[in-house]
């Protein structure tokens, strides 16, 4: 970036400071989303010190021997869960990028996560896509690659239909429901490579699983998994 466009870009951060993605009042904190009254508020995890997390702990039995990393903590009605709503709702692809650099901030400095080569967003369906104008796990995937480094791939792992509701399946139900919407296209490109799966948010962890579950046979290929807040359930 040059001299003038950074000035460029400074004056018109100063006139139109950008506002917390929760509160949405408050300008935010420099390389934050959220202002300072927010992010006191956010709880951060502790994925990427400890190998042996809660997210990992969450999925054993289920992903063996996948490393995982979720930046946050759900906590309802919290900043994090005001800022995953405007990201999907109130048009705000940008939040999903700036936490998708801090996630690549974190993912560098981590002590044992590889950074992956290939970064696969999980996929929504084109009728999703279309009403809203982007998938924002892209953005989120995007936004780790900003800073990390990785190639995102989006036309790998597709969506090719819509899955019917889930509030009454159980767990088993609800990962065949999600795997049976997933296909893999040209996964000859991901023979042999470091593939980080990244979700926005993970409840009962099915989408994760239905996507591993497509992936893991591709030849050499080690996953990981990264995803925007751990929520319950």
């Amino acid at each position: 970036m040059s001299h003038i466009q950074t000035l460029g870009k400074d004056a018109i951060s100063f006139i139109f400071p950008r506002t917390c993605a929760s509160c949405e009042t408050e300008p935010s904190l420099e390389e934050s989303v959220f202002c300072f009254g927010c992010s006191l508020k956010v709880s951060s995890t502790d994925h990427f010190s400890v190998a042996d997390n809660q997210l990992r702990f969450r999925l054993a039995g289920r992903i063996p021997d996948v490393q995982a990393a979720a930046l946050y903590n759900f906590i309802k009605g919290g900043a994090v869960q005001r800022a995953i709503h405007q990201i999907k709702y109130r048009n705000r692809p940008d939040i999903a990028h700036d936490l998708g650099k801090h996630f690549g901030t974190k993912l560098m400095a981590s002590d044992y996560m590889v950074l992956p080569d290939i970064i696969i967003p999980i996929p929504i369906h084109q009728k999703r896509r279309q009403q809203r104008g982007y998938n924002q796990c892209e953005a989120f995937a995007t936004g780790i690659s900003k800073i990390a480094g990785p190639h995102v791939i989006a036309d790998c792992l597709v969506k090719n239909r819509e899955i019917i509701s889930q509030t009454k399946m159980n767990r088993l139900d609800r990962f065949d429901n999600v795997k049976r919407s997933f296909h893999l296209l040209k996964s000859e490109r991901l023979a042999g490579m470091n593939v980080m799966i990244v979700d926005d948010v993970m409840t009962t962890g099915a989408t994760l699983e239905a996507a591993w579950s497509r992936l893991k046979d591709v030849p050499e290929i080690n996953l990981q998994l990264g995803i925007i807040t751990l929520a319950d359930g």
